[in-house]
């Protein structure tokens, strides 16, 4: 073994010989710490939250960003002439409010039309202080409408002439009903396109029958004296009469607020009439006998962002005093001298430390805080108790009898190499999550990273001190907690004494040692033994079959993609809305834009046939509907065109001339109230002294879109259908910044999954010495990774970005289970495989129990979480903490002894004691640099001229004389 592990022995000096520096000066490591993450947590007072979803949630590289860069550029939103199926992103100002009937039934009644007309006049009433005058102001002074100021209207309460009465005597009918231009004053805000559903939603079935619907498009100004309105994403869980297009009943209706937003002054009225809107809601919530409200607005999902990261603080102070609770009673033992609750007290302190001093570095640094990254203290501080019960493992092999200074450093010579390997393992595996493209991952895994370097530098600093004065009062046999000297159990006067104050090793004991940790004699007497017997192993390895085969089950079903509503909680009046949207409002999606960037000869023939085949294959996509659906402006412009009697015999399909055919559109096709809308969907522009068009948009409405692998297909699709034109197009929809998550969440977590493992396996290759083993921890690693991936998806968790996060993060988990046993399993100083995993369940069970315990402890308030992100990230986490204690205290073992005549180690013949017990203070620490540390080779029980000697040699700095009469404590 030994050409193996000349790294791994170097480490082990060094840590050694700083163990001992500890001991002798534990003031400073104790101070310095304290300064240094007092500096660090101050910056803390700049920590700012990052509530734009759309930037968190969004690849860096986004093609859907720079797509709607580009339509800005081309298409502004113009809120004079404002048409919700022409928006770009979702966030733009303003209120929706679904309405349903109390008794969930149907909404098309006189009673519940009558109060959802009251609902719509309460919120166009409300009166709002102007900006930097002293007049009110209602939602009409800033609403956005198309043309003569008037303000957009639902296109239903529209049809119904906003008389609850009219819905007895008139029959809408779906998708399109009919504005009769003899009953109303005609007005080009008349026409209402599509409205755009901006979210995405669970599965419904498409209530009507394509077919079936007669084409109602929008009619030349010599038809009948009516026009169609397309009420499909107003209505929702719509029933028709049979062979009919007739509606006869509808479970919701969905009303939208667009506010102007083009002015800083805007901007202000529009989030102060959003905050009376949301305000509102909550004061006529329960005034309305026959109908219920959902309501969103644009502020809705920053302010529920701030509010969940803000929530989550209660959660982590009773983290915080449950893991106080279980570190203590962790560190107690029957021992009153041995049991050490302060020392875990100091070891969550420590864990606190590491979550100030980064979040404070960090925000020194001006990076933005967010809701994802809300979990890191649950997490660190679950780590940094980890590695206490590492500490304390190694601790309690090392000889009482031994000074303070010497056990120290065969502590750190034993313990701090194993935490070195996972704390490097798991920051790596957190710097590795940093490159991932998403944000709100990037962030998160920055700010954990960063606490688990300073949760590392705390264990091996500010911990160790802390250890260093436990050993003292241990040495003086003091009380853990009165300290003040007892006496040992077997020369306790009473009873009552025995069980509250007796502590210390009696002169009468055979070893001069304490007693092992009755977790550890478990490990060591029955569990061991257990697990090593032929019986045992069989089934472990039909265990483990069956485990393998679950996971690749599970693997196959996995779901991919976090839905819009689960950014929120459970208890919002968001998530609710977001159950009505995706139950009700699913037949229509977001209406899908296809631009022509460049100018081409729109009246040529080719050019027209062009753009009518391009426009074809958009409709004959999937999820996209046919032409009644779509608004193409060329189409209706060559239609206008043709019932004009303006073509001629010509070979285009016009007969104009360029100059002609953009003269009528321009100054007759675009001004006619019918087709006026449409002056939004071409761009002339003056190039070199030519009036051309410069860019157009076609507008396409998919439909039926209810799943995370419906809306990436949907994506996909439109951009490959763009990509193959010959034309020069960009296609936009306003989920799509959203659905691009998809896209990027599996293969960066392979990415990562891959680069990670790499890594692993270089730096177990590293640290533990022989190459077998860091096949078996690299094994493991993918082991646990495929159970945790394969059993999230059958706990309803799909691959995401928060669940991408603890994926990445189970590899350095998974190193700390494996490595531990691994690295105790090949330095066990044993003939056979079986002694060997007993050796090292004895050694570090203990502690890998008590690390998953705490970590599991650590995120057990976020279970009970009402944000689907918490709740995932606890799952997860659960999963990796049992899946990773179970092949740490089972499969490793097991297979280890299976595996051990492949590392043909021997065992090793322990130094002569003298070599570290019989020198000075001085010589102690020249003579470690030339000894092999190995605390597997250092007798517990050093032979009794070897401890007259160290006796002798006590040195103050690190131990007090024992005095000679021990004064009984008083109860």
């Amino acid at each position: 073994m030994a050409k193996w592990d000349c790294f791994n022995q170097l480490i082990s000096r060094l840590f050694y010989r700083y163990g001992r520096l500890i001991a002798r000066r534990p003031g400073i490591f104790l101070i310095v710490p304290l300064i240094i993450a007092g500096c660090l947590s101050s910056g803390m007072i700049f920590l700012t939250i990052e509530t734009d979803a759309a930037y968190l949630f969004t690849p860096d590289n986004s093609r859907a960003r720079d797509e709607v860069a580009e339509m800005s550029r081309l298409f502004p939103v113009n809120y004079e002439k404002f048409l919700p199926n022409r928006v770009l992103t979702t966030q733009e100002y303003g209120g929706s409010v679904v309405v349903t009937a109390r008794d969930n039934s149907n909404i098309l009644r006189e009673e519940v039309m009558a109060e959802i007309i009251h609902l719509d006049h309460v919120l166009r009433s409300l009166e709002l202080q102007a900006w930097g005058a002293n007049t009110s102001i209602t939602y009409a002074d800033i609403c956005c409408h198309f043309t003569h100021d008037e303000c957009l209207e639902d296109p239903v309460l529209k049809l119904l002439n906003y008389s609850s009465k009219s819905v007895t005597t008139k029959n809408l009918t779906y998708p399109f009903s009919y504005l009769d231009l003899t009953d109303l004053s005609f007005s080009p805000s008349d026409i209402s396109f599509e409205f755009p559903d901006f979210f995405d939603g669970s599965s419904n079935i498409f209530p009507f029958d394509l077919e079936s619907v007669p084409d109602f498009s929008l009619l030349i100004p010599t038809g009948p004296q009516n026009i169609s309105v397309n009420i499909g994403a107003s209505l929702g869980g719509v029933v028709l009469h049979e062979n009919s297009d007739i509606i006869k009943s509808a479970k919701a209706l969905n009303i939208m607020y667009f506010l102007r937003s083009g002015t800083e002054e805007e901007r202000v009225l529009a989030e102060e009439w959003e905050r009376a809107f949301l305000s509102a809601f909550q004061t006529l919530y329960g005034q309305y006998l026959y109908i219920e409200v959902a309501v969103f607005a644009s502020t809705t999902l920053s302010d529920e962002l701030i509010a969940m990261a803000t929530r989550v603080m209660p959660r982590f102070c009773l983290t915080f005093s449950l893991l106080i609770c279980f570190a203590v009673f962790s560190c107690m033992m029957s021992d009153w001298v041995f049991s050490k609750p302060w020392l875990g007290q100091f070891g969550v302190i420590s864990a606190m430390l590491a979550i100030a001093s980064s979040m404070g570095l960090l925000s020194y640094c001006g990076l933005p805080f967010n809701e994802v990254s809300a979990s890191m203290p649950f997490l660190a501080i679950g780590i940094g108790i980890d590695d206490m019960f590492i500490m304390l493992a190694a601790w309690r092999k090392t000889s009482i009898k031994l000074p303070v200074e010497e056990r120290l450093g065969q502590t750190y010579a034993e313990a701090a190499v194993s935490i070195t390997i996972t704390s490097i393992t798991d920051a790596l595996a957190f710097g590795i999550g940093s490159i991932t493209t998403l944000p709100a991952i990037r962030v998160f895994c920055l700010y954990s990273g960063v606490a688990i370097i300073f949760d590392y530098l705390y264990q091996i600093s500010f911990f160790g001190a802390c250890m260093v004065y436990t050993g003292r009062r241990e040495a003086k046999r003091k009380h853990c907690t009165t300290l003040k000297p007892v006496l040992p159990r077997d020369e306790a006067p009473s009873k009552i004494y025995r069980l509250m104050c007796a502590g210390g090793v009696s002169k009468q004991s055979p070893t001069g040692e304490p007693k092992d940790h009755a977790v550890m004699r478990f490990f060591k007497d029955y569990y061991g033994p257990l697990i090593t017997t032929p019986i045992a192993k069989i089934a472990t390895i039909v265990l483990y079959c069956v485990y393998v085969g679950g996971a690749v089950f599970g693997c196959l079903h996995m779901t991919e993609g976090m839905q819009y509503k689960d950014i929120f909680s459970d208890d919002s009046y968001a998530h609710h809305y977001m159950i009505e949207r995706a139950e009700y409002f699913t037949a229509f999606a977001a209406p899908i834009s296809v631009v022509i960037t460049e100018p081409v000869a729109y009246w040529e023939k080719d050019t027209q046939e062009q753009i009518e085949n391009v426009t074809r294959n958009f409709e004959d996509l999937d999820n996209i509907y046919d032409s009644r659906f779509t608004d193409s402006w060329l189409r209706k412009y060559l239609e206008y065109l043709k019932t004009e009697n303006t073509q001629s015999d010509s070979d285009n399909t016009t007969g104009l001339d360029e100059q002609t055919f953009l003269t009528t559109l321009q100054q007759d096709f675009l001004t006619n109230p019918l087709f006026e809308p449409f002056v939004l969907d071409v761009k002339f522009e003056n190039i070199s002294g030519r009036n051309v068009i410069s860019a157009s948009r076609l507008i396409f409405m998919p439909g039926n879109v209810s799943t995370t692998t419906e809306e990436s297909k949907l994506m996909l699709d439109v951009r490959a259908t763009a990509d193959s034109a010959q034309l020069p197009l960009i296609v936009s929809s306003p989920p799509f910044e959203f659905f691009e998550q998809y896209l990027v969440v599996l293969p960066n977590t392979m990415q990562n999954l891959i680069i990670a493992t790499v890594c692993m396996c270089i730096i177990s290759l590293v640290f533990i010495p022989h190459p077998v083993s860091a096949v078996m921890i690299t094994v493991c690693v993918i082991s646990i990774e495929l159970g945790v991936i394969g059993f999230m998806s059958m706990w309803d968790v799909s691959m995401d970005g928060v669940s991408m996060i603890n994926i990445i993060l189970c590899i350095g988990f998974s190193v700390d289970f494996s490595a531990h046993i691994t690295y105790s399993f090949v330095t066990a100083p044993c003939d056979t495989g079986n002694e060997a995993a007993i050796f090292a369940l004895h050694s570090l069970g203990m502690p890998i129990l008590q690390g998953a315990s705490s970590t599991i402890l650590g995120i057990a308030a976020i279970a009970t979480s009402p944000a689907y992100i918490f709740r995932s990230f606890f799952k997860t986490m659960f999963l990796v903490m049992t899946l990773g204690l179970l092949h740490g205290i089972l499969f490793l073992p097991v297979l280890l002894t299976l595996l051990r005549p492949c590392m043909r180690l021997g065992k090793s013949k322990p130094k002569p004691p003298a070599d570290l017990t019989t020198k000075t203070q001085e010589d102690k620490a020249t003579k470690a640099d030339d000894v092999q540390i190995s605390l597997d080779q250092m007798p517990r029980t050093p032979p009794e001229k070897d401890q007259q000697t160290i006796d002798s040699n006590k040195d103050e700095s690190s131990i007090d004389e024992e005095p000679k009469e021990i004064e009984v404590a008083k109860l």
